[in-house]
């Protein structure tokens, strides 16, 4: 849902606190195939 501010300059607030922002990003690496993991996270 967009506000008045993300409305006015184009720019998005995220309301997520890393922590859970972080769990949530692990949970979504770890499901995907390790292959797909060792070709675009190795670097």
């Amino acid at each position: 849902m967009s506000a008045g501010f993300e409305l006015g300059t184009g720019m998005a607030v995220n309301s997520v606190p890393p922590e859970r922002a972080a769990v949530h990003l692990r949970q979504a690496l770890a499901s995907l195939p390790q292959s797909f993991t060792q070709r675009h996270l190795s670097r």
